[in-house]
This record gives C-alpha cells, sequence and structure tokens, in this order.
C-alpha cells in the first residue's frame, strides 16, 4: 500500500496539529459545546477526547515520525484504506460492529450516502477544496487505519462508485508507521478487541 504512494515531506505532529485544528476547529465548534468539552485540544486530546478513549495514546503520537504522502491514484488507494475504531463508524460493519472496514464497504451502507457531513464533502470535493486524511501504516500487513478524514473518504469512495471523473483536487495523507512493539495494539483496535473509555 505505501509504495502506492508518493511521499511529500517530514513534518512534526505539532505542524499536523495545527493543520488538524485549523481544518475541523470551527465546524466542530457546536458539537464540541453540545458534548460539554472545552474547545478542540479536549475534543480531541483531553481525558474523554477521541484519540484518549480510543487508546491512541499506547502510539506516543506526539514523539513519532510523521510523513506526508501524495495519492497519484485515488481510485486505487482510496477504497483500500481503513476507518478507524470508532463506533459512530464501525457501527455500519454489518460482520462485527466494533470493528473497522475499508472505505469502500463502509460505503455500502445507505446510512453513509445520507450523512449530511458525506454530502458536504463530496459537494466540497467536487467543488475543488482540498482537504486530508491521518492515520496509522501498519507495515506488515500494509493496512492504513485513518483516525480523521472519515467524512472526506467516504465522499470520495462514493464519488468513485458514481464515475467521477475528477479531477480531485488535493487530498494528502500524513501517517505514522507503526511501531513494531505496537502492531498488536494497532490491531486489536482496528479489530474490535478494544473498549472506548465511556462518555460518561
Amino acid at each position: 500500500m505505501i509504495h502506492s504512494l508518493e511521499f511529500v515531506r517530514n513534518l512534526s505532529w505539532t505542524e499536523l496539529v495545527e493543520l488538524w485544528k485549523t481544518k475541523e476547529e470551527a465546524v466542530w465548534e457546536a458539537y464540541i459545546a453540545e458534548m460539554g468539552l472545552k474547545d478542540w485540544d479536549d475534543y480531541r486530546f483531553g481525558p474523554l477526547g477521541t484519540l484518549t478513549r480510543y487508546g491512541y495514546d499506547e502510539f506516543q503520537l506526539s514523539d513519532q515520525e510523521w510523513k506526508e504522502y501524495h495519492m497519484p491514484d485515488m481510485h486505487l488507494i482510496a477504497p483500500r484504506l481503513y476507518t478507524g475504531p470508532f463506533r459512530s463508524w464501525t457501527q455500519y460493519n454489518s460482520s462485527n460492529p466494533k470493528a473497522s472496514q475499508p472505505f469502500i464497504q463502509l460505503v455500502q451502507d445507505p446510512a453513509i450516502r445520507q450523512n449530511e457531513n458525506v454530502q458536504w464533502s463530496m459537494k466540497a470535493l467536487i467543488e475543488g477544496k482540498p482537504s486530508f486524511g491521518i492515520g496509522l501504516y501498519e507495515p506488515q500487513k500494509e493496512v492504513i487505519s485513518l483516525f480523521d478524514g472519515h467524512h472526506t473518504f467516504s465522499a470520495i469512495n462514493l464519488l468513485i462508485e458514481e464515475g467521477f471523473s475528477g479531477p480531485f483536487p488535493k487530498v494528502p495523507l500524513f501517517l505514522m508507521e507503526v511501531p513494531s512493539h505496537k502492531s498488536d495494539h494497532f490491531y486489536d483496535l482496528i479489530e474490535g478487541r478494544t473498549e472506548p473509555i465511556p462518555l460518561s
């Protein structure tokens, strides 16, 4: 999988978080307030933040080397990417509602096409608005699982299914390679063998 991507550059976790925050902060402001969280940083990294709840602290994300990649063939790569272990997305896996699945399988559920944020992302992509995905790459089995970019990559896969000829706008992938001693934890996450910290 990684050999199908084009390396662009190295970047720090701090740089990546700034990009991520800029993309999301205003979009999720109302949702974050509704959840009773302080701000975007709390939503992502606080005690009940998304990454904390689902066990991503195990990977020590801020200490790892991050790389930006370009997808030269969106039609080949995007369908093979996996969702993260988040229950809001794994619930659509009819085989195991706790396990991640490739986006090409995810979008077979009619509820994904009806999702307002996915519809918005489809429109944005058609209009040429850039986005990105962030995730982990496990080299032994060549699996990439995203923890950000689910609406965007659902939209990409739906557009591919509809025969959208493009061109697609710039949608880079920001990836960290899973250390070999953490590969078991990676597969425990995406195969549904862990439970998130409850919100209350």
